[in-house]
């Protein structure tokens, strides 16, 4: 799949039953799940597009300070963990930083979503020369992880790509007939 510049996979579709589990996880601390959902989800084929990207390091796209508080971790991280772990790779901690206040994304548009977001991310100097895969929970229009790609590339990361557990597949409204 594609976001902005960026290519990554998630390991399911964002939907009824997606949503149900990953409110549970969030909101609920229920880290199991999400610890087993990538267990089971992360088959040889999604392993090996992973590791085909050739990553170093993975990095989670960080919380809100608000959401921090109120869930007292970062999902992005449980699962940069989890998946560090079944690909024998490293997930750095803290890597990346909201520097501003951002708006929730939830209730944006796509445009409004990516100017919401422009500037408000730091990456740590620790990147620097680093191919780096980049972790969320959930990409809709991916632009927290359009917005981590360019803090990462600040300080001399090489994005690789990028790894959510679900995917809001995003409707394209059809065009307009044009009238003769």
């Amino acid at each position: 799949m594609q976001r902005g510049n960026l290519r990554g996979t998630s390991l399911f579709e964002f939907d009824e039953w997606s949503a149900k589990l990953i409110a549970d996880f969030k909101e609920h601390g229920q880290f199991a799940i999400a610890n087993k959902l990538i267990d089971h989800l992360l088959n040889e084929d999604v392993r090996d597009a992973l590791l085909a990207m050739n990553p170093q390091v993975l990095v989670a796209v960080p919380s809100s300070a608000k959401s921090f508080a109120k869930r007292g971790f970062v999902p992005a991280q449980v699962i940069a963990n989890r998946l560090a772990r079944n690909l024998k790779l490293v997930a750095a901690s803290k890597a990346l930083w909201l520097n501003r206040i951002a708006s929730d994304q939830a209730g944006l548009d796509q445009e409004a979503r990516a100017e919401n977001l422009i500037g408000a991310m730091k990456a740590s100097v620790a990147l620097s020369g680093k191919r780096v895969l980049l972790v969320d929970d959930i990409v809709t229009t991916g632009s927290s992880l359009v917005e981590a790609a360019r803090a990462a590339s600040v300080v001399g990361a090489e994005v690789v790509g990028f790894a959510t557990l679900a995917e809001t597949i995003l409707k394209i409204a059809p065009a307009e007939p044009k009238r003769v």
